[in-house]
């Protein structure tokens, strides 16, 4: 009886920490492909700049 009861008592701590390091886990994957498409569209906007700055001397 008591060791089942341990049982449920660690599976019931180690849910929650399961969950938070997934949730830890995708945060950071969010975050990282979040960073890719800021500094994707900032790139594409610097050469459109660049391009435009070039192709108009006279700006």
């Amino acid at each position: 009886m008591l060791p089942e009861i341990l049982k449920q008592t660690k599976y019931h701590l180690s849910v929650p920490r399961d969950l938070l390091t997934s949730r830890t886990t995708l945060l950071f994957e969010y975050s990282t492909y979040l960073a890719i498409v800021v500094i994707t569209l900032l790139s594409n906007y610097l050469i459109m700049i660049c391009i435009t700055l070039l192709s108009n001397p006279n700006h």
